[in-house]
């Protein structure tokens, strides 16, 4: 694995963790809504 690779491969997960980040943070809220209905 060359050092390219490795830092290629480091920032595609941090764009991945903050696209999935806003995804979780758009649908929390309808999450914790839920969870006060069953609780």
């Amino acid at each position: 694995m060359t050092i390219a690779g490795f830092i290629a491969g480091v920032i595609g997960l941090i764009y991945f963790g903050i696209y999935a980040y806003q995804i979780v943070d758009s649908r929390s809220s309808e999450v914790l809504q839920l969870l006060e209905r069953i609780f």
